[in-house]
């Protein structure tokens, strides 16, 4: 009798101390479900708050790829305009170099040419100057009134007058109805005379080569060409220099390429926000986007981080309350027990 009541006794103190361990497990949930909800909470304005960043971080892009493919355009602009500049500076120095040209056509005369001419005529004023120092004069003095021929030149006198006349070859006198006079100079004057022909022949037949009037003519058209010739060189270095190793087609087709970028661009962009007025404003908007867009980047890796932070807790407050939940379940039972 006395062992049952003992086993009574502890049986009954097993109760009170497994219901007092109940009680204490049931208690020690309240701590964890406050965790877990805290921790619910957190999760989910992590979540929101990360959502939110990387909305913005999505604009952002967008933005920054609006301001790069603006910059890019207003580059495209800019030298789009300096090649047409390049082009419309060739095109004066090619209508320079065209008028250089057109001015050479048709000179005949040249450098070679006009010592050619000099030589001509020096030949003849020798020639007329031995002529001149080998000729004759006649003078005729009129009596009375009266007609004269001298060669083919007719001449008038009255009483008193007086012609004089110098010759070289064969001087022919004529008086109408009256005489034929014909003079006659020495054999050597004749000669040098047919030899200032040839000499005048040979000047005439290169001025009509070279096109020119006489010699002076010949030396201010000479000098001209040599002035338009080396201007037409200067223009021929200016266009080779200037144009380097590349070419007008080339220059052209770049043009014409750029061109067709940038119309291609404005017909395909959205009217708002407004184009950048320069290149210098297209760079600075691109910085600032690019700049918005790194510190997005970074806000949302430390939200990404902070939310998963925020998980790793929430897992931990999980674990936590359903070891708690599963130790008062056991208790529980075995207090019904």
């Amino acid at each position: 009798a006395r062992d049952d009541v003992e086993r009574r006794r502890v049986l009954a103190n097993s109760v009170v101390e497994g219901a007092a361990e109940l009680e204490n497990a049931r208690e020690a949930l309240a701590p964890h479900q406050a965790t877990l909800n805290n921790q619910q909470q957190a999760v989910a304005t992590a979540t929101e708050q990360l959502a939110a960043s990387r909305a913005r971080l999505n604009q952002a892009r967008a933005v920054a790829n609006r301001a790069r493919l603006d910059n890019e355009h207003a580059g495209n602009v800019v030298e789009h305009e300096a090649i047409l500049e390049k082009l419309r500076q060739l095109k004066g120095y090619r209508e320079k170099l065209a008028a250089a040209r057109k001015a050479l056509q048709g000179v005949k005369i040249d450098s070679e040419g006009l010592e050619t001419l000099r030589d001509a005529d020096n030949d003849l004023q020798v020639a007329m100057a031995r002529v001149s120092s080998a000729s004759s004069s006649i003078e005729i003095s009129a009596e009375e009134t009266f007609k004269l021929g001298v060669n083919d030149e007719a001449i008038d006198l009255a009483v008193g007058d007086t012609v004089t006349r110098e010759f070289a070859a064969e001087l022919n006198v004529t008086i109408p109805g009256v005489a034929s006079i014909r003079v006659m100079p020495s054999q050597s004057a004749n000669e040098l005379e047919r030899a200032a022909a040839g000499c005048r022949e040979d000047c005439d037949r290169l001025l009509k080569q070279y096109g020119v009037k006489d010699l002076p003519d010949a030396i201010a058209k000479e000098s001209k060409r040599a002035a338009d010739e080396k201007e037409k060189e200067e223009w021929l270095n200016r266009i080779a220099d200037f144009l380097g190793s590349e070419t007008e087609p080339e220059w052209q087709a770049a043009a014409d390429d750029l061109h067709a970028r940038c119309k291609a661009y404005k017909d395909e962009r959205a009217v708002e926000p407004e184009l950048p007025a320069t290149v210098e404003s297209a760079t600075a908007a691109k910085e600032v986007a690019d700049k918005e867009l790194l510190e997005l980047e970074a806000e949302v890796e430390t939200l990404l981080e902070n939310r998963e932070g925020q998980q790793e807790a929430l897992n931990e407050a999980i674990a936590g309350i359903r070891i708690a939940e599963t130790n008062a379940n056991g208790l529980e039972v075995l207090a019904r027990q």
